[in-house]
């Protein structure tokens, strides 16, 4: 995938017409190689991750129907077409997307999907917010 070195003992290569009976999970981000090797070495032998940094829309719609764990932000189109698909672990802090949109909350309340976010920086992205509006109120700052 343009210049990002495979590796063959857990990373699959994506040839759809394998069968595939372990958990597939996405990988949509480049592991920097000095974290890979310790990713895969505690990484469990039932689930098996899938590529799709750097895939166009399409390829990745063509990889939804094998998907389990999906990691992103998807499309309503994306979890349509994804009948195993259990969880969402959204890259990020919001899910707004998914309260707002009917069609995708509705679809993912019918088929069971849970949705999961990071939590590391919630209290941080407060913090910020709540010393903006005061730096804000009490003109703290010039902005000119």
């Amino acid at each position: 995938m343009g210049g990002i070195p495979e590796k063959e003992d857990k990373f699959h290569t994506m040839n759809q017409e394998e069968a595939h009976t372990m958990l597939r999970a996405t990988m949509p981000w480049i592991i920097p190689s000095d974290q890979e090797d310790a990713l895969l070495a505690g990484w469990p032998e039932e689930i098996e991750l899938v590529r799709t940094f750097g895939l166009s829309r399409e390829q990745t719609m063509e990889l939804m129907p094998s998907i389990d764990v999906f990691a992103g932000v998807p499309s309503y189109e994306m979890l349509c077409n994804a009948p195993r698909l259990k969880l969402v672990n959204v890259v990020g802090h919001g899910l707004d997307f998914i309260v707002h949109d009917a069609r995708m909350r509705d679809y993912a309340l019918e088929h069971n999907i849970i949705f999961c976010k990071a939590q590391a920086a919630d209290i941080a992205i407060a913090e910020y917010v709540i010393a903006s509006m005061i730096n804000l109120a009490r003109r703290t700052f010039k902005f000119h």
